[in-house]
C-alpha cells in the first residue's frame, strides 16, 4: 500500500498565541503527521470575523516556517483576501522557501491561481468535489482532495458515514489520475471516517486538529481533533 500522508490542520486553533502555535507544529511532529498546514487570514476581514477574529499576524508566516524547520515538519498555509492579497502572499511564501500551498473549498474555482501556485510550489492541495474536480488541471504536483458538500457548500461537522468507495485512486495506478481523488480533507468528529479513507485508497489525509485547552467558541475546535486521535490516523496503514 502506497505511503499515506496526513496533514494536521491548525486552522484556527492556535488563538492568535504564538506559543500555541508553535505547539501545535511539535504535537503534529510527535504524532506523526507529515505536515502542518496554518490559515493566513488578516485582521478585520470578514473571513477572520467568521472565525471568532483569528488572524495570523504579518510576522508569523517566516517565523512559523522557520520552527517547522527546526522541528522537522514542513509548515504550509491556505491564503486568504483579494486576489490580489492572496497573489502576494502565494510569492511571499515562495521567497521564504514555503515548499507548498492549500487552496480551500470556496477558492477551488480560482482555477489561474491555482496554476500560478503550481509554478511556485512544490505541491499544490486543493479541497474539492466530484463535479468541480474535472475543471482542475492535471498536474503530477497537484494533490486534489475530496470535500464532502452539500449543494456546493462544505459540511462543517460532517456527521453522516461517508461512502468512499472508488473514490481514491493510488498513485502510479492503471487509472488516469482524472478519475480519482489522491485523499480527502476531513470535517469529521473522530478518526475512524479518515482511516475508513485511507482504507480505500487516501494517500493524502487532512484532519483538523486542536490542543486540549481549545475553546469550542472557536469553529475549527469543533470539527478537530485531539492529538491522540491524530496519531490514530497518522499511525494507521490499512
Amino acid at each position: 500500500m502506497p505511503k499515506v500522508r496526513v496533514i494536521a490542520e491548525a486552522g484556527s486553533n492556535h488563538l492568535n498565541d504564538y506559543k500555541t502555535a508553535k505547539e501545535l507544529i511539535k504535537t503534529a511532529k510527535s504524532v506523526g503527521c507529515s505536515a502542518v498546514k496554518f490559515q493566513w487570514l488578516d485582521e478585520g476581514t470578514p473571513e477572520s470575523q467568521h472565525n471568532a477574529g483569528i488572524y495570523m499576524p504579518m510576522d508569523w508566516p517566516e517565523r512559523l516556517l522557520e520552527y517547522g524547520g527546526i522541528v522537522g515538519i514542513p509548515v504550509f498555509f491556505s491564503c486568504f483576501g483579494p486576489k490580489e492579497v492572496i497573489d502576494w502572499k502565494m510569492l511571499r511564501l515562495a521567497e521564504l522557501g514555503c515548499k507548498m500551498m492549500k487552496f480551500a473549498f470556496p477558492q477551488r474555482h480560482n482555477i489561474g491561481q491555482v496554476e500560478r501556485a503550481l509554478l511556485l510550489f512544490n505541491e499544490v492541495v486543493i479541497s474539492t468535489s466530484p463535479m468541480d474536480k474535472w475543471e482542475l488541471p492535471e498536474n503530477d504536483r497537484l494533490s486534489t482532495l475530496y470535500c464532502h458538500s452539500i449543494h456546493g457548500e462544505p459540511v462543517y461537522p460532517v456527521i453522516e458515514e461517508l461512502d468512499f468507495t472508488g473514490l481514491f485512486q493510488y498513485p502510479g495506478s492503471p487509472q488516469s489520475r482524472a478519475f480519482g481523488f489522491t485523499g480527502f480533507s476531513s470535517h469529521c468528529l473522530n478518526q475512524e471516517q479518515p482511516i475508513r479513507a485511507i482504507k480505500q485508497g487516501a494517500t493524502v489525509v487532512e484532519v483538523h486538529m486542536k490542543l486540549e485547552d481549545t475553546p469550542l467558541s472557536i469553529p475549527d475546535s469543533r470539527f478537530s481533533l485531539l492529538p491522540a486521535q491524530v496519531e490514530l490516523v497518522a499511525r494507521h496503514h490499512g
